[in-house]
């Protein structure tokens, strides 16, 4: 659906960006690499492909890459929160642990001022291997039915998506297929 959707309007970004990301789930990293840079080229600072971009290299394993994307487009963060856990994540394995840090301490500072999706500050804390925080902020995204909370976790370590406190707070969703790298 996506590639059709495509066809009839390329020049939409939401449906390229969704085209990106139907590669991510399927792990076509190299075909959401390209879909995401093309997609820049046209409409340059377009969230979902910084993320989509910085979060095929951060994949992949290449981290640098993974930050040099946010450095490179310097993206409106404030535009999608989902940002903020790529930078974060992206920074942190650089080594630049420093800018995770005051990442995060941004993000939790907006939280106060405007709406956050808990589940971005619930996958920072489990990438941190903060559980009971990370399982704090998820029951919270929970509780506010926020629509995303059951996305893509490229960035939650796998031991936690297996975690009996996690699966109870995830399997009240009704619907739910779990997807991680």
């Amino acid at each position: 659906m996506a590639k059709k959707g495509h066809e009839l309007d390329p020049e939409s970004p939401i449906i390229e960006a969704t085209l990106s990301f139907t590669y991510l789930y399927s792990k076509e990293l190299n075909k959401v690499i390209s879909t995401s840079e093309t997609l820049l080229n046209k409409h340059p600072k377009f969230p979902w492909s910084i993320y989509a971009l910085s979060t095929s290299y951060y994949l992949l394993g290449d981290y640098k890459k993974a930050l040099e994307v946010f450095e490179i487009n310097e993206p409106d963060l404030s535009q999608l929160p989902y940002l903020y856990e790529a930078y974060f994540a992206a920074s942190y394995k650089s080594g630049q642990k420093d800018k995770a840090i005051s990442l995060l301490t941004e993000l939790l500072t907006k939280a106060d001022e405007n709406y956050i999706a808990k589940e971005v500050i619930s996958n920072i804390c489990f990438f941190l291997g903060m559980r009971d925080e990370g399982l704090y902020w998820l029951n919270k995204a929970y509780e506010e039915r926020s629509s995303n909370i059951d996305h893509l976790k490229p960035f939650v370590p796998k031991k936690y998506l297996q975690d009996p406190d996690y699966l109870k707070i995830m399997n009240k969703i009704k619907g739910r297929v779990e997807w991680s790298y």
